[in-house]
């Protein structure tokens, strides 16, 4: 996996989160290649979003984490009368820890310009979300709180144009503006899903899509962004 490299980061925090979260990502990207090369559920390059989060579901289940799906973001209100809900709430310490760290999650296919748009608007929300306990639960965490926009896209060479922070995207217009914008003060990186030896080339469908993502701490973001190596995920 290539990224942004963190360790000089001036959020310890952040640090700290990142060096877990990477066996995570590792692990999802593994068990999504795994599964794509066993059957490929769409007739285009793209997969749906609700397979990457089953998939980092399940990589942060393994790690220890409790996780949540379609969590609404914010009370229902006279002010805001429509839920918008949360693809994916983790929560990472023991029961009922009111110290518990918290990860929102967004995923998205980002493929051109209005995917980058919505994608921006989905990383905001996350920034925006106001959760409440469900019913029963005594307590709900206010420890470290980060969010994670994780993705897959089939535009070659992210690494040119996600990693490393690059100020100006790849390709212009004002969705992709919008999501540079979104992902300022973000630690980001990329990777390519496992491709199948016997059939390297795009059109092999898997060959031609990169996991995404960018992480930020909610409570203490830095002010911009910093340059991650990420280890190879485990074989």
């Amino acid at each position: 996996m290539t990224g942004t490299d963190f360790s000089r980061s001036p959020d310890q925090g952040l640090h700290d989160f990142i060096e877990g979260l990477l066996p995570v990502l590792a692990r999802t990207r593994e068990t999504l290649s795994v599964s794509l090369r066993t059957y490929w559920p769409s007739n285009t390059w793209q997969v749906a979003e609700a397979t990457l989060v089953t998939h980092l579901g399940a990589a942060l289940l393994s790690h220890g984490w409790r996780v949540y799906t379609e969590v609404p973001d914010h009370p229902k209100s006279a002010e805001a009368p429509v839920r918008r809900r949360l693809d994916l709430l983790a929560l990472h310490g023991q029961t009922k820890d009111p110290n518990a760290t918290r990860l929102l999650v967004e995923a998205k296919q980002i493929q051109g310009e209005n995917k980058a748009s919505s994608a921006a608007s989905d990383f905001k929300k996350m920034s925006e979300a106001i959760l409440r306990p469900g019913s029963g639960a005594s307590v709900f965490p206010d420890g470290p709180a980060f969010r994670l926009l994780v993705g897959l896209t089939t535009w070659p060479d992210p690494k040119t144009w996600w990693d490393g922070n690059t100020q100006t995207p790849f390709t212009e217009g004002a969705g992709w503006d919008a999501l540079r914008d979104a992902l300022t003060g973000t630690v980001r990186g990329s990777a390519p899903l496992y491709v199948d030896p016997m059939t390297p080339t795009p059109e092999a469908g898997w060959a031609a899509n990169h996991l995404i993502w960018a992480v930020q701490h909610l409570k203490n973001a830095p002010a911009e962004s910093s340059p991650a190596a990420p280890p190879e995920p485990h074989s």
